[in-house]
């Protein structure tokens, strides 16, 4: 049975972010590249949700520069998040017209409790980090 995807990329459920994902390559392609290219495209999709939250945040609290928010944004999204990150991936042989591709689909998950966590352990953190997550959490994205 082929993988598929939900209506919505992006999907906050409880306390849980789900960024989901899918990509095609030809029937050649080695399976572990193709896995790297497909996890690289779910942790970009959350750095974008989380410069999102970045940006309204820093609004709120009366900060805009451009540099800050990307140097913040980089700091929220590195390397302390991916660790606590959950992706899962499938993947499947199909024909799409005449020919015979790989599909991959992926889903990262990220907990609120998580992301709490990680705000609490930066050290330079202008922005309340609570504010940063309850913008990323809120229903209104």
């Amino acid at each position: 049975k082929n993988p598929v995807l939900p209506a919505a990329t992006t999907q906050k459920v409880d306390d849980e972010l789900i960024i989901w994902g899918a990509l095609e390559f030809p029937i050649t392609a080695r399976l572990q590249p193709a896995q790297a290219a497909l996890d690289a495209l779910l942790r970009s999709e959350l750095t974008k949700l989380i410069r999102v939250s970045v940006v309204d945040a820093m609004k709120e609290y009366s900060h805009s520069n451009g540099q800050e928010i990307e140097r913040f944004t980089q700091e929220v999204s590195g390397a302390k998040l991916r660790s606590e990150t959950v992706i899962e991936r499938a993947w499947t042989k199909k024909m799409l017209g005449e020919r015979k591709i790989l599909y991959l689909v992926g889903r990262l998950t990220l907990s609120k409790k998580a992301l709490n966590q990680v705000m609490l352990s930066m050290t330079k953190n202008e922005v309340p980090g609570q504010l940063i997550v309850e913008h990323l959490f809120s229903d209104s994205k």
